[in-house]
């Protein structure tokens, strides 16, 4: 039964995602990280950044982040 819940999900989101639809960002997403999201939702393949590209991208995110939001802690406490 899990099984088959899987298999229908993944049909599911592929016909949206063959249509060209894909989740909208949030609105208060971090600029560099809705960027690769969009990046990943490519439809030609191709274009799409590889794992090593999304994960160099993901720590820079981090790193640019973690201070802003230790900044924003340490302001409220």
């Amino acid at each position: 039964h899990i099984e088959a819940c899987k298999y229908a999900n993944i049909v599911f989101c592929n016909t949206f995602y063959s249509a060209g639809i894909t989740p909208k960002v949030p609105e208060h997403t971090p600029e560099k990280l809705s960027s690769l999201m969009e990046q990943c939702w490519q439809t030609e393949p191709s274009v799409r950044p590889d794992f090593c590209d999304i994960s160099i991208a993901l720590q820079e995110i981090v790193t640019e982040y973690t201070p802003l939001r230790e900044e924003s802690y340490a302001s409220h406490g």
